[in-house]
C-alpha cells in the first residue's frame, strides 16, 4: 500500500497532524545537526534531538496504531549535565576520546541524512512499509545517539 493511501484513511485533522509531526521531527534533526556545526552548546543539540524524537515517535505511533497519540515526553531532556550542557559542541567533543567524538559527529550526520531519505520517500509516495522502516530506523538511531550525547554532557 502506498504511503498516500495509508494516510488517506485518516481523518483530515489526523492526516495533517501526522504529516506535521514527520516534518517537524525531520526538521528538528536537521536543526540539531546545524546547531552542532555552529558550535552551539551540547545541551541544545541533545534537547533538539529529544524534540525530534518526540515528534517522530508520535508519527510512528499514528502509522502503526491509527490517529496520533499525544506527544511523548522528552524523557528529562534539559535536566542532565549541568555546566557541561553549556559547553560548545566542539569543546564537548574535545572532552571525549577522539574515536568517540568522531563517531558522535558521524552518527549525527548519518541521522540527518536518514531523515532526508525519509522525506524523499514520503514525497515519492513510497510503499507505506518502506516509510515505516525508515521511521523505525531513525527512531532507533535517535535513541542511541541521544543516549550517547547525554552521557557526554553528564558530569
Amino acid at each position: 500500500m502506498r504511503f498516500r493511501d495509508t494516510i488517506d484513511e485518516l481523518t483530515p485533522e489526523d492526516r495533517e497532524l501526522l504529516l506535521n509531526r514527520l516534518t517537524l521531527g525531520c526538521g528538528r534533526v536537521a536543526y540539531a545537526a546545524r546547531l552542532a556545526l555552529a558550535d552551539a552548546p551540547g545541551g541544545a543539540v541533545v534537547d533538539m534531538l529529544a524534540a525530534a524524537q518526540a515528534a517522530l515517535a508520535g508519527a510512528a505511533g499514528a502509522l502503526r496504531d491509527g490517529p496520533p497519540a499525544a506527544a511523548l515526553s522528552r524523557n528529562g531532556a534539559g535536566d542532565e549535565g549541568g555546566e557541561r550542557r553549556t559547553l560548545p559542541w566542539g569543546d564537548l567533543l574535545a572532552t571525549r576520546p577522539p574515536a568517540e567524538a568522531a563517531a558522535l559527529t558521524a552518527d549525527l550526520e548519518a541521522l540527518a541524512h536518514q531523515t532526508r531519505e525519509l522525506g524523499r520517500a514520503v514525497r515519492a509516495d513510497a510503499d507505506a512499509a518502506h516509510v515505516g522502516r525508515h521511521l523505525a530506523a531513525i527512531l532507533g538511531a535517535l535513541t542511541d545517539l541521544r543516549r550517547r550525547i547525554a552521557a557526554a554532557v553528564a558530569p
